[in-house]
C-alpha cells in the first residue's frame, strides 16, 4: 500500500525537476514567433518580434536556423509546461486525498466474525506476506544432511543456509525450492523465491555454486537461457550469485542484491 504512496512521490519529484529545466531554459528564449511553410518541397522558416510590436513576417535565412530551432523549442516547452504543472496539481491533490490506513481500516474495522465472510480487496503489506509466506507447495525431496537455517529447515548446502538466514534477518519471506516449469526444459526448482513486500513483487534467486565445474557451468547455462526463454530475466526477475571452490560466497554482495531489490 505505502509503495504506491511513495510511486506518488516519486512522480512528483520527477515533474518538479522537468519544471524547474524547463524555467530555466524558457528565461533565455526568444520572443519572436514562428512560422513554418512548404514551397516546392523546400520548408522556410519566417518570424516576427511580438514583444517589439513587429506586424510583418521576415524570412529567416539559413544562416539564421538557429533562431528557429529556439523559436520551436520554447512553443514546445511552454506546451509542456502547461500539462507538467497540471499534472502536478493532480499528483498532490491525489496524495493528499489518498491514505493507506484508511483504504486498510475497512476490512480491519470489521468484527471477526464478518471478517470470515469477506475477501478484503485491499490488505497490509504484512498481511500479504504473511498470506505469502503461508502458501503450500510441494519441494523437491531432501536427504537429511547438515545445514539447518535459523527457521530450523534443511537445506542443500552452507552458502543456501547463509542465504536464507540473511533473508531472515533482513525480513524477507522466501520459499526454498519453489516448483516452476519452464518451457522447453521443465519443472525446475530455483534455491528461493523471494518477495519484496514493499512492491510485492517476486523474484527467483538462483546461487551457482560450482562455477569451476565444467559441468556444472554448462548446465546452469542452459538453465539461464531457459529461464530468459520464460520471461525470467537476470537483473528483473531473477536475482543470481555464484561462488568457486577458490572464491566463497560474497556475503557483502548478497546484502548489497538484496538491498536493491528487496527491501
Amino acid at each position: 500500500m505505502n509503495h504506491f504512496k511513495k510511486t506518488l512521490e516519486k512522480k512528483e519529484q520527477e515533474v518538479e525537476r522537468m519544471i524547474e529545466k524547463l524555467e530555466k531554459r524558457l528565461q533565455n528564449a526568444p520572443g519572436d514567433a514562428l512560422r513554418v511553410s512548404k514551397s516546392h518541397n523546400i520548408v522556410q522558416y519566417y518570424h516576427k518580434n511580438i514583444e517589439k510590436g513587429d506586424l510583418q513576417w521576415k524570412y529567416l535565412k539559413k544562416k539564421d536556423a538557429s533562431l528557429a530551432e529556439k523559436i520551436a523549442q520554447r512553443d514546445y516547452d511552454q506546451k509542456l509546461m502547461v500539462i507538467l504543472k497540471r499534472s502536478l496539481k493532480k499528483i498532490r491533490e491525489l496524495k493528499k486525498c489518498y491514505n493507506p490506513e484508511t483504504l486498510l481500516s475497512v476490512y480491519d474495522t470489521l468484527s471477526d466474525n464478518r471478517k470470515k465472510l469477506v475477501i478484503p480487496e485491499i490488505i497490509s503489506d504484512e498481511e500479504y506476506a504473511l498470506q505469502w509466506q503461508q502458501e503450500e507447495y510441494e519441494g523437491k525431496e531432501i536427504r537429511e544432511g547438515l545445514y539447518y537455517t535459523e527457521k530450523e529447515e534443511q537445506v542443500r548446502s552452507k552458502s543456501e543456509m547463509i542465504l536464507a538466514d540473511r533473508f531472515t534477518r533482513n525480513g524477507i519471506p522466501y520459499h526454498y525450492e519453489y516448483p516452476v516449469y519452464l518451457h522447453g526444459y521443465g519443472t525446475v526448482y530455483p534455491d528461493f523465491k523471494v518477495l519484496n513486500k514493499r512492491t510485492r513483487r517476486e523474484y527467483y534467486w538462483e546461487h551457482l555454486g560450482m562455477m569451476d565445474d565444467e559441468e556444472y557451468v554448462a548446465h546452469a547455462m542452459q538453465k539461464i537461457e531457459t529461464y530468459v526463454g520464460n520471461g525470467i530475466l537476470p537483473g528483473k526477475n531473477l536475482i543470481l550469485t555464484h561462488e568457486t571452490s577458490q572464491r566463497p560466497l560474497n556475503v557483502k554482495t548478497v546484502q548489497k542484491l538484496i538491498d536493491a531489490f528487496l527491501i
